[in-house]
């Protein structure tokens, strides 16, 4: 039987399984930025609100991965 933890990782992989390969560090854009760093849910209902999808990455809690272009991920860090 999985735990908890296992299962939320193995939703986390589906998830993310059909997006592109490539991701976004939110962390790493608003320091460039010099900005802080908006809630992961304002991120995903904004950018899925613009019709893109998005999902967090398994191997790292600061990153997402979506089919949005970088410009967009990036107006929404302000």
């Amino acid at each position: 039987r999985l735990a908890k933890k296992e299962i939320k990782l193995m939703d986390m992989i589906i998830g993310e399984a059909d997006m592109p390969a490539f991701y976004y560090d939110i962390h790493n854009i608003a320091k460039s930025k010099k900005t802080t760093v908006p809630k992961f849910d304002t991120i995903s209902k904004a950018l899925k609100k613009k019709g893109y999808e998005m999902s967090r990455t398994h191997f790292s809690e600061t990153c997402i991965k979506t089919d949005a272009p970088r410009e967009q991920v990036e107006k929404l860090i302000k």
